[in-house]
């Protein structure tokens, strides 16, 4: 999936079109799916999807079972087939909820984590949107270590990026050590478009 927003032909060239990193500090070759029981199904704005420092469209790439879902696009609206998956409980990622994980640990069937990935107002807006086409129970991670990312900064040190979020959320529900590569490539593409910004940027 592409969404180009007035990409210069040159910049544009020069980006992958699968991690959406320039070719220069592309990550394709350290992704390798995870697989898990538990699914993830991102619910992400245009703008966040065409942005190189998004961190939800690495977590698709890194998990087998997961799907994501661009909301805002005007020819594609969403619809609730968009994120339930039929055979899981559908939960919905939202800090301001008062529900924690550890409520749904004793349930039998996988989830599927449903994550809206934008800034705080359009997490609101997609949550208000997902609610009016369907009843989905909301959930919240509880407090942990600081975010590493780095990238983007937020007056409370406790809100973290959207794999961050994932990460966290799959270990709770699931023992896979596999996970910690989510972390790993993670690390590693923060650290790449740091020092991308620490000198000039050169298209070659």
């Amino acid at each position: 999936m592409k969404l180009t927003h007035h990409v210069h032909a040159k910049t544009l060239k020069a980006i992958c079109g699968n991690c959406h990193l320039l070719q220069k500090i592309c990550i394709c070759n350290l992704i390798t799916p995870v697989a898990t029981r538990n699914r993830v199904s991102l619910v992400i704005t245009k703008g966040e999807f065409a942005k190189m420092t998004n961190t939800g469209r690495l977590a698709h790439l890194l998990l087998q079972n997961s799907q994501i879902k661009v909301f805002g696009l005007p020819e594609k609206p969403l619809i609730k087939e968009d994120f339930l998956q039929n055979g899981y409980r559908n939960l919905l990622l939202y800090p301001g909820s008062q529900n924690r994980f550890e409520n749904f640990l004793q349930i039998e069937e996988p989830i599927n984590l449903i994550v809206p990935d934008g800034n705080w107002g359009q997490a609101k807006k997609m949550v208000q949107k997902i609610a009016q086409l369907t009843p989905v129970t909301c959930v919240s991670l509880p407090l942990g270590p600081i975010s590493e990312y780095m990238l983007r900064t937020h007056p409370d040190p406790h809100r973290i990026c959207t794999i961050e979020a994932i990460y966290r959320s799959l270990c709770i529900l699931e023992n896979n050590p596999e996970l910690e590569q989510l972390l790993k490539v993670f690390r590693i593409m923060r650290d790449r478009l740091v020092a991308m910004r620490a000198k000039p940027l050169s298209l070659r």
